[in-house]
């Protein structure tokens, strides 16, 4: 993305994926609360709570199979829920975008030579930057490229000693065509 070859910054959703996990959480909840009473409702056929193969075979509609079927509903649920929460566990082990970087690839979004704004509002604020060149969202990460290996020092020249720069140029370039 941008000028810089194999470097990519994306959102990771930190609200979106949280609210999800409290939602799927809510739900296994639920579940277990409906699995823990039908154990209860069942307490007395010893042979659904010590038998799984019982359960697994047991005839549609009696209570092996409901107590079969909230089984697998949960089990299921806990998948969804374990890969998601691992999933966000790895998304935060990502490395930050850092302001510069943001600012590159908006640079590039917005060029005329790259086709200018080609995403629309609410799209186009993933890479927004304020009056000051700092990222917006706060939650973008770097997927690859060499922006994070970037010193300070670097970073400088990259960034406003660069910007001072072609300021610079753009004036003396104006003032030359004018004469």
């Amino acid at each position: 993305m941008g000028n810089t070859t194999g470097a990519a910054i994306y959102r990771r959703f930190v609200s979106a994926n949280a609210r999800i996990l409290l939602y799927r959480q809510a739900e296994i909840t639920w579940l277990e609360h409906e699995l823990n009473h039908l154990e209860e409702l069942y307490q007395d056929e010893k042979h659904l709570r010590h038998r799984v193969g019982e359960l697994k075979a047991a005839p549609e509609g009696s209570n092996g199979s409901l107590l079969w079927a909230k089984v697998k509903e949960l089990d299921n649920a806990l998948s969804k829920y374990n890969y998601t929460l691992l999933q966000q566990k790895r998304l935060y082990e990502l490395p930050k975008a850092d302001d510069l970087s943001v600012k590159e690839l908006y640079n590039f979004v917005h060029r005329e030579e790259s086709g200018g704004r080609w995403l629309d509002h609410p799209e186009d604020t993933i890479w927004e930057i304020d009056d000051k060149g700092r990222q917006l969202q706060k939650d973008l990460v770097l997927l690859s490229g060499g922006f994070h290996n970037r010193d300070a020092f670097t970073r400088f020249l990259a960034g406003p000693l660069l910007e001072a720069f072609h300021n610079v140029y753009k004036r003396f370039r104006v003032g030359l065509s004018a004469l």
